[in-house]
């Protein structure tokens, strides 16, 4: 009998380890941001982030126009510049709110992207982040309605 209850020990506590190992080792990918649209996710300083950025261009030389939002998380009002293919944008962005590219951020005359590429950016506030970022053509809706005139 004490065989049988030393056998079962041995069982029972192999597959606990053996359960309890897959969720040490594995990370929960769940609770990890991400951006769960077409743009990326981009993490800067004092609170500041960049939600869904993505370019949103008709074709290769065409005008281009920032999509998503900047994100301020703090108290303080932050500047934040995006620069891209040699085009630079300032936005102002007051404390604790969030500011809409594709409502208030205008265009980036000049800045040549080719759709379906990603395009090396730098983002800055007290500190920069260099990212690429999706460049999109306006063929998916809702997208089209904001694809700028050249």
């Amino acid at each position: 009998m004490t065989r049988k209850i030393a056998s079962l020990f041995v069982a029972l506590t192999a597959t606990v380890a053996l359960l309890t190992g897959c969720g040490a080792s594995n990370p929960i990918t769940t609770a990890e941001p991400y951006s769960p649209s077409d743009g990326v996710r981009i993490e800067l300083s004092d609170g500041v982030r960049f939600e869904n950025l993505f370019f949103l261009t008709a074709e290769t030389g065409s005008t281009v126009r920032p999509m998503g939002s900047i994100v301020n998380g703090s108290a303080n009002p932050a500047q934040v510049t995006i620069t891209v293919a040699d085009v630079s944008a300032t936005y102002d962005v007051p404390a604790n709110e969030v500011f809409s590219l594709q409502d208030e951020g205008g265009v980036l005359d000049g800045a040549s992207l080719t759709p379906g590429t990603n395009a090396p950016t730098t983002v800055t506030t007290a500190g920069s982040v260099t990212r690429d970022v999706p460049v999109l053509d306006g063929t998916i809706p809702p997208y089209d309605q904001f694809l700028p005139q050249n």
